[in-house]
C-alpha cells in the first residue's frame, strides 16, 4: 500500500500536457473519481461548489480553446515579452500564448463557486447570513471555499492516479466565454482533466502546438514535435518536532 500511494503520488505531481483521446473512461471509473471529488472533507462538510464532469469530446474541445492564456518564452529568457501593460496593469501578452492542453482531456471535471446563500452547514453559513457581518467573515469564507475545492482537487487527482490514470490542472483561462458553454452564472474556479497516457508523447508536449507552428526563438524541439511545457522541481522542507528532516 505504501508503494501504491508513493507511485501514484509521484505521477499526480506532474501535468500531462497530451492524452490518449482515442479511449474513453469506463463508467465505473468515472463514478469513482466523481466519489472522490465530491466526498472530501470540507469544514463542518460545508458544500462550497458544484462540479461539471465533462465526458463530451466537442465541448471539452470548445473550453480547451479559451485557456489561451500560456505565455511561451523565447529560449533561455523566460521573461522576455511574456508580460505587457494595459491601461496600467500588468497582463499577459495575448501574442505569444498557448492554449493550456492539460484540459484537453478524456473527462474534463470543472469546479464551480456555489453561491454564498446556497452554501448550507456551519458557521461560515450564519456568519454570511448576518446583517452585521464584517470584512474577516467574508474572508473566512473565501479561505475555507478555496481550502474545500483544494483538498476535493487533492483527493481527484491522487484517486485518477491510483486508477492509472493521468492529469492536469488548470486556473487561467477565459471566464465568460467557459460559463457561456457551460450555460451557468457563477465562476469556474479549476479545471482537472483526467485521462490516459500518450505513449506516443513526451508528457510535456503540447497535444496541438507543433514547434513548426512557432517562429525559431521559440522553438525547444524538433519541427515535428509538439512544443514543451517547462516543468520544474520542488523541494519542501520538512520538519520533525522543530528539526529539519530532508537535508
Amino acid at each position: 500500500m505504501h508503494e501504491i500511494i508513493r507511485n501514484a503520488v509521484d505521477i499526480a505531481q506532474r501535468a500531462q500536457r497530451n492524452y490518449d483521446l482515442t479511449k474513453e473512461m469506463p463508467k465505473d471509473d468515472l463514478e469513482t473519481l466523481i466519489y472522490a471529488a465530491t466526498n472530501s472533507p470540507s469544514k463542518q462538510n460545508e458544500d462550497h461548489f458544484d462540479l461539471h464532469v465533462i465526458t463530451d469530446k466537442k465541448i471539452i474541445a470548445d473550453i480547451h480553446s479559451n485557456t489561451n492564456k500560456h505565455p511561451i518564452h523565447p529560449l533561455g529568457n523566460f521573461e522576455s515579452n511574456a508580460f505587457v501593460n494595459q491601461k496600467g496593469k500588468t497582463q499577459v501578452n495575448q501574442k505569444i500564448c498557448v492554449t493550456n492542453s492539460q484540459t484537453l482531456a478524456n473527462v474534463l471535471f470543472l469546479y464551480v463557486e456555489k453561491d454564498p446563500d446556497s452554501v448550507r452547514c456551519g458557521d461560515t453559513y450564519y456568519a454570511l447570513k448576518h446583517k452585521d457581518r464584517s470584512s474577516k467573515d467574508w474572508e473566512r469564507y473565501i479561505t475555507q471555499k478555496n481550502y474545500a475545492i483544494g483538498i476535493s482537487v487533492g483527493e481527484l487527482l491522487l484517486s485518477a492516479s491510483i486508477l492509472g490514470y493521468r492529469t492536469g490542472c488548470n486556473s487561467v483561462f477565459n471566464d465568460d466565454p467557459v460559463k457561456e458553454i457551460l450555460n451557468i452564472k457563477n465562476r469556474v474556479k479549476l479545471m482537472v482533466g483526467v485521462g490516459y497516457n500518450n505513449s506516443a508523447k513526451d508528457r510535456k508536449e503540447h497535444a496541438t502546438v507543433m514547434n513548426k507552428d512557432l517562429s525559431p526563438d521559440y522553438r525547444n524541439g524538433n519541427l515535428e514535435e509538439g512544443w514543451r511545457f517547462p516543468s520544474h522541481n520542488k523541494t519542501v522542507c520538512v520538519y520533525y518536532n522543530g528539526q529539519k528532516h530532508n537535508d
